[in-house]
């Protein structure tokens, strides 16, 4: 915990420094410089003050604060980058002593915002990839396969509202009474499906969970599904505590297309040699980052990526495009070896305990960790090494120097 805490405290450090800097350039600018030339968005000098915090000394609760004077909100900028930040938190105060509007975003989210992100996810988040994600389908599919919907439900919830596509309104007419015929996974999603084609896709994204026993608190429920199996009636849940997860129905023609490879890559667990040499070859990024691309294999994330690298003995900054049959065949072997163990286990749930299977219990994967999270420690593999952590496209890279070329 202490590891984690310094990290933290090192990364706000140098995060605040670097706003810092930006918010005096863009204030003495002439003219004013755009505050992340990415994505084009410009806060030029209207920006008030910053501030990073910690709640409670909870290292998941760190918020950015942005104050905008009263005298820019007046400004038609101004007005639209508040309204921009406003719309996506659903968190706004006014503060009426100084009218001034004081938005709080999320830290995990700052990446829309701007440039300068704090990645804490590696540290006390994991995002549920492939095996939980499949475990949750399988935790499921058992209460909901041939049940009828008989109602659909929003739980009370203070908390964010999830992305919900089309509105509750249209989900009751267009689900009630339907028949559930299969459910099923997509990459990191969960396909529900109902008679007649459509079908509810559920993408938990950072801590969404489907649940068939009771949730870890009432207070994060998003959805219930109420559905009967002959005499017997049962709920399932969509809990998130962070309510950055999405519930769509789609339509048959909708469905067609996400279950299709033009808007996904082939799904890891079905990966075959010609398609894992066909779309390497195409890409020089770090095999690592390729990994991550789901439009290029779909599933794998940042965690299962460095253990799959590690058991293949491929170092993770190795160009794809160079990886020649003999690696590409060992990539693909622990590729399916990883991830289905990891199913075996019913996922990892990592230290802050947000991952549970549809029971509301703790995955076991995380136990057979190789090298992710290990830094420091002495490889397990060759007990030769110590595993060391890098960075790549903003993300923590495990991997043995030894094991690994």
């Amino acid at each position: 915990m202490s590891l984690v805490r310094t990290r933290c405290d090192e990364q706000i450090a140098h995060l605040t420094s670097r706003l810092n800097n930006s918010y005096r350039t863009a204030r003495s600018s002439s003219p004013p410089q755009p505050w992340n030339r990415e994505s084009g968005r410009s806060f030029r000098n209207r920006c008030g003050s910053l501030l990073l915090q910690r709640q409670n000394g909870d290292q998941t609760a760190i918020v950015l604060r942005i104050v905008f004077p009263s005298t820019n909100v007046k400004n038609i900028k101004g007005k639209r980058v508040a309204k921009s930040v406003s719309a996506q938190t659903g968190r706004k105060n006014t503060n009426r002593r100084y009218n001034n509007p004081i938005l709080f975003y999320r830290l995990q989210q700052i990446n829309q915002l701007c440039e300068f992100s704090l990645q804490l996810s590696q540290w006390n988040h994991q995002v549920p990839e492939l095996p939980e994600v499949e475990t949750m389908v399988r935790g499921i599919q058992s209460t909901f396969v041939g049940s009828r919907i008989i109602d659909v439900r929003l739980p009370e919830c203070f908390c964010r509202p999830i992305l919900m596509e089309p509105d509750f309104q249209k989900i009751q007419q267009l689900s009630l009474r339907k028949r559930v015929t299969n459910v099923t996974r997509r990459a990191k999603r969960i396909v529900i499906h109902l008679e007649e084609g459509s079908a509810f896709v559920v993408e938990p994204r950072m801590t969404g969970l489907l649940l068939v026993s009771d949730p870890p608190d009432q207070s994060h429920l998003r959805f219930e599904w109420k559905v009967s199996q002959g005499r017997k009636r049962h709920s399932i849940w969509f809990w998130d505590r962070r309510g950055l997860g999405t519930l769509k129905l789609f339509t048959p023609i909708q469905l067609d297309e996400l279950l299709s490879h033009s808007y996904l890559g082939p799904d890891a667990l079905k990966l075959t040699m010609d398609d894992l040499h066909e779309r390497l070859r195409r890409t020089d990024r770090p095999i690592k980052v390729a990994l991550l691309d789901q439009k290029l294999i779909a599933g794998i994330g940042n965690l299962y990526a460095s253990e799959i690298l590690h058991q293949a003995g491929i170092h993770p900054t190795t160009p794809a495009s160079r990886l020649r049959t003999p690696r590409l065949t060992r990539l693909l072997a622990a590729t399916l070896a990883i991830l289905e163990e990891a199913i075996l286990y019913e996922g990892s749930t990592l230290g802050d305990g947000t991952y549970r299977n549809a029971l509301n219990q703790d995955g076991n994967y995380q136990n057979k960790h190789r090298v992710y999270a290990r830094e420091g420690d002495t490889c397990r593999t060759c007990e030769a090494a110590t595993i060391r952590r890098i960075v790549q496209a903003q993300r923590s890279t495990f991997f043995c120097p030894h094991c690994q070329k």
